[in-house]
């Protein structure tokens, strides 16, 4: 997605979730951002956390997420992004990792390199 002020950025993952911001507005320089651990650091009930392994790209059985995303940009310089995690991989909650699939989302701000 190419936000109003011209900074893309690309969201998704598989293992893993990740942001993506090319703040140059050219496609040339990426900045990759770790939504696993980025989830972890804010969400305080620790059973709705992502595993190690899954924050650092290596697949779980059952899968902790489906790591498909959606975005809505929200400003000039703002984009919303969401995600899940799912409590029994693609057999549906309940499961081991918990006992319902859940949504989140997270608003990521982002300026231009040229910015101050």
């Amino acid at each position: 997605m190419r936000l109003e002020n011209g900074v893309l950025v690309l969201s998704g993952g598989r293992p893993g979730l990740f942001a993506w911001v090319c703040s140059d507005g050219e496609g040339k320089k990426w900045q990759q951002f770790n939504l696993a651990e980025h989830h972890n650091r804010l969400v305080q009930d620790s059973t709705l956390h992502y595993t190690e392994d899954f924050c650092v790209s290596k697949g779980t059985d059952p899968p902790e997420s489906t790591s498909y995303t959606g975005m809505l940009a929200t400003g000039p310089e703002e984009v919303l992004i969401c995600y899940d995690r799912v409590g029994n991989g693609w057999n549906g909650a309940p499961g081991p990792r918990g006992p319902t699939d859940t949504v989140f989302s997270v608003r990521i701000r982002v300026t231009r390199d040229d910015q101050q």
